[in-house]
């Protein structure tokens, strides 16, 4: 059975094909049309994942879209409204003329996409799914319980009370934008204290089932969306700051404080998960679960026995949830589970790769995968900065090892040298470790694994000047461990370095400029190692060096 997911119209569009119950491929729009946060109909991706399934249209057995657009419609309102109408109404022309024929359209809850992802990909038979979001059709978080191939929803937060929004509307409020800067305001948080804690805590009133309201005499709404009214404006110092303007230690005390509010929020509703459904897993999914440092914190706080979060917590993953829950519900199927990698994105052939190096008339050299690997191990202990391009591109908002920049752990200037030189991008921004999962505990304070760079973690007080590329100014890394098994060739790059700089740890961060998406093609990744300061590029077999740095 194929099943085909769609997420769109409204951020991070998405394609997936599940075949059977197993992931056959997934990729976001924006990786294809170079638009960041795409939210048009994923044409490009639908094509790449028919194409990489040997597939046409008309073999699927069903599509399935993320949400249910009529029960949306009801909350929009405005030019909004009429948008998302007038999207949703020509979804099945799209996908009709997009594949070529017209499978059963199905539509399921935005929330219950989420929540399918996270437990049919998780390793639990039976588990609680928290779903903290922005807003879905109407739900804002959700509890599901989760027992073998059944989802039953037990109950939801209604908008406008939304942590998501909350979290967007503070966002807003630092200068950042909305649906993209979060994750710069959890970076900002450690340069911060929390003095406005007990400001932003007092928005939340908790109920005894487990929900939350917002005081919304606090927020204007814009559009759908919460924004920073004057009262709240006036509790927290004055106007809002403009983007791109100096960052004030007010705003990093605002930082810190959402922070910290956003922890305890997220402590509340696993403790209220808990107790409605006595089960000792949780999964958790939607936008907030991209908060790492939130995350770590209720791993800690062993709520629950075990936490499971997936690698694409967001709307883009929402494709692959729907995909499992059409297949499981059309199917009858018994549960399966097999341990999937966020690589389920397009490849290219080394004949790919060199096409478009000559098509771009730049100099390389093919090298045989020992070689390549002893090379490339080399550029790094010399403290250069690597475009890696291999395999199968990552599904979801990190590159893992596949579509990423490399770089020198040891060397304490090489955050400055990529913010500046590269990413063009905030000064205070942390850069992320990769990390080889058999000596992840020499050097940061983390239990169990973190394979999709989901939990912060201490690195260890003896390791930080070891490896002060990667530790922040709060001690904290946001660590990938990698098996072999998942990623051989990195694993394998990994350890070479290691043999030169006694330091099985690398600097891993996405592969693109400030604005883009995580380069997708070979072409991408060389206009990308064009218009910025990266030493060398390495396109599958190929090796570029820039010609500021040594000729191949």
């Amino acid at each position: 059975m194929d099943i085909l997911g769609l997420s769109c119209f409204d951020t991070d569009s998405a394609a997936c094909l599940v075949r059977d119950g197993v992931v056959v491929a997934a990729a976001e729009e924006e990786r294809f049309s170079r638009l960041k946060h795409e939210d048009g109909f994923p044409e490009n991706a639908l094509r790449y994942v028919l194409q990489e399934g040997g597939i046409t249209g008309a073999a699927l057995d069903a599509v399935v879209f993320y949400e249910k657009p009529a029960l949306k419609l009801k909350r929009l309102s405005g030019p909004q409204a009429a948008s998302y109408r007038e999207n949703t109404q020509a979804l099945a022309a799209r996908i009709q003329a997009t594949c070529g024929a017209s499978p059963k359209l199905i539509e399921i809850d935005h929330a219950l996409s989420h929540a399918a992802l996270a437990f049919y990909t998780s390793p639990f038979q039976e588990a609680a799914i928290l779903v903290v979001d922005g807003v879905g059709e109407v739900a804002t978080t959700s509890l599901y319980r989760g027992q073998g191939s059944a989802l039953e929803l037990v109950r939801e937060v209604a908008y406008p009370h939304s942590l998501g929004l909350f979290y967007t509307a503070i966002t807003s409020y630092l200068g950042f934008e909305a649906h993209e800067g979060e994750y710069k305001v959890m970076g900002l948080a450690p340069y911060g204290q929390p003095l406005y804690r007990d400001v932003l805590s007092g928005l939340i009133a908790w109920q005894e089932d487990g929900g939350f309201t917002l005081d919304l005499s606090c927020f204007s709404m814009d559009a759908g969306e919460l924004e920073v009214g004057p009262k709240l404006a006036a509790l927290l110092g004055g106007a809002p700051r403009e983007p791109e303007a100096p960052l004030s230690q007010r705003h990093k005390d605002i930082a810190a404080s959402l922070q910290k509010v956003m922890e305890e929020a997220l402590l509340h509703l696993a403790q209220g998960a808990k107790e409605a459904t006595g089960l000792s897993h949780l999964c958790l999914t939607g936008e907030m679960a991209h908060n790492i440092v939130a995350n770590a914190r209720l791993r800690d706080a062993k709520i629950f026995d075990d936490l499971f979060i997936p690698f694409a917590a967001g709307d883009g993953g929402a494709a692959l949830g729907a995909a499992l829950q059409g297949y499981y519900a059309l199917s009858g199927a018994p549960r399966r589970y097999d341990r999937l990698t966020p690589y389920l994105g397009p490849a290219f052939s080394d004949e790919a790769c060199r096409a478009a190096l000559d098509r771009q008339g730049v100099r390389y050299e093919v090298l045989p995968r020992e070689a390549l690997l002893s090379r490339v191990a080399k550029l790094l202990a010399e403290d250069k900065v690597v475009g890696w391009f291999q395999g199968r591109m990552e599904f979801g908002p990190r590159a893992l090892g596949n579509r990423s920049l490399l770089a020198n752990a040891r060397r304490g200037s090489m955050k400055e040298t990529l913010n500046e030189r590269v990413k063009h991008r905030e000064a205070f921004r942390p850069f992320a470790p990769v990390v080889l999962v058999e000596q992840a505990a020499t050097y940061f304070e983390l239990e169990g694994e973190s394979p999709a760079m989901l939990y912060a973690a201490q690195v260890r007080p003896d390791q930080r000047e070891v490896i002060p590329a990667v530790t922040h100014i709060d001690g904290s890394a946001r660590p990938q461990t990698l098996r072999r098994e998942d990623n051989p060739l990195f694993y394998d790059l990994i350890v070479q370095t290691a043999v030169l700089t006694g330091v099985p740890v690398l600097v891993n961060t996405s592969f693109n400029r400030r604005g883009e998406p995580i380069v997708a093609s070979p072409d991408d990744a060389l206009t990308c190692f064009k218009e910025t300061a990266i030493d060398a590029l390495v396109l599958g077999s190929f090796l570029v060096v820039s010609q500021q740095g040594a000729k191949p």
